[in-house]
């Protein structure tokens, strides 16, 4: 068993490197005008927002509306088409406390699970489309989209 010191040291570890990873994120790129920076960054924001509060409203409707009244699950289980394609297995761990205050404990095991299938989806699926992409001609490199 690790000792509590060492553990608790260790907590503090991932918070850390996450600032270093955004923090080193931009070193050597020229600062772009604000005018470019909106012109690229407010569609991908638009979409981010459509899929995120659709995830939510989707999930959470399917959940109120339909499982709720015909199989008697919480309502809290609308969290987890989120959980599972946008959230991920910290949000999981960041949602565990409440999980257990809404007294609907397997929400933990059920979020890790799909999660965990969420993360195995997008990486064969996103490797296929990737794939699929390159065979017509729309990816002529790798690290690039070709836009035309």
């Amino acid at each position: 068993q690790v000792p509590t010191d060492i553990s608790d040291g260790m907590r503090a570890v991932p918070g850390f490197l996450i600032s270093v990873i955004f923090a080193a994120l931009f070193l050597g790129a020229k600062t772009p005008k604000v005018r470019e920076v909106v012109r690229l960054a407010f569609p991908q924001f638009c979409l981010g927002q459509i899929i995120a509060w659709g995830q939510y409203v989707v999930g959470l409707g399917l959940a109120g509306f339909v499982l709720a009244r015909w199989f008697d699950v919480p309502a809290a289980f609308g969290n987890l088409l989120e959980i599972g394609f946008e959230g991920g297995h910290g949000t999981v761990g960041g949602m565990a406390e409440a999980f257990v205050h809404f007294k609907w404990e397997e929400g933990v095991a059920l979020g890790y699970t799909v999660a965990t299938v969420g993360m195995v989806i997008g990486i064969v699926l996103g490797m296929a489309l990737i794939q699929w992409a390159h065979r017509r001609g729309w990816v002529d490199d790798q690290r690039r989209l070709s836009v035309s």
